[in-house]
């Protein structure tokens, strides 16, 4: 019994250490990140990269503040491309798989070939940017970001699994009551 109770602590021990080092190996990259971003110039041309910083200086902030309209701008393509790409992302999404999982649906199989299809044989970069560009006309603006990811096969293919899990009977339900295709999705 004792035996045991002492590899158990020692396998306790040895998991805490392992944890430890591998948490450190996560974090000390991040602190040298900030550490050298508040380093002098000169201080890490001569001495190099240190965790903690020789001389401080907050000149490159300064100077990344200073065009604060340009920063901000970048936020607010960031912020507009998360929220709009996931929105959008998702609703197309789900529309989709729940379309693939309802038996009216005259082409399910064929629609499902073509959205899986691109999974096994990625056409390329080349091709995506031809798409892009020359087809749909959409060099240099926003909407680039969130068309090029809006359908995931493999989200397609979590949904359409979370779909199949919704018994039919509610779905009949839903249908006697008068409710069409997209409020019996929204619902």
């Amino acid at each position: 019994m004792n035996k045991s109770i002492g590899k158990r602590a020692i396998t306790k021990i040895v998991l805490h250490i392992v944890f430890i080092l591998l948490s450190l190996m996560c974090i000390i990259p991040l602190l040298l990140v900030v550490s050298i971003s508040v380093s002098d110039e000169m201080s890490l041309m001569l001495e190099g990269y240190h965790l903690i910083p020789k001389q401080i200086n907050l000149d490159s902030y300064r100077y990344v503040f200073s065009g604060a309209g340009s920063v901000l701008n970048a936020y607010g393509v960031t912020i507009f491309v998360t929220v709009v790409g996931t929105v959008l992302h998702l609703l197309v999404t789900s529309m989709l798989a729940y379309s693939l999982t309802r038996e009216e649906v005259v082409h399910r199989k064929a629609i499902s070939l073509f959205v899986f299809i691109p999974v096994l044989f990625n056409g390329g970069l080349v091709p995506m940017y031809m798409l892009m560009t020359k087809y749909l006309r959409l060099k240099n603006t926003i909407w680039v970001l969130i068309l090029v990811m809006l359908v995931s096969a493999t989200n397609v293919l979590i949904m359409k699994n979370f779909f199949r899990g919704i018994p039919h009977s509610l779905i009949e339900s839903a249908r006697i009551d008068g409710c069409g295709e997209i409020k019996t999705f929204f619902e």
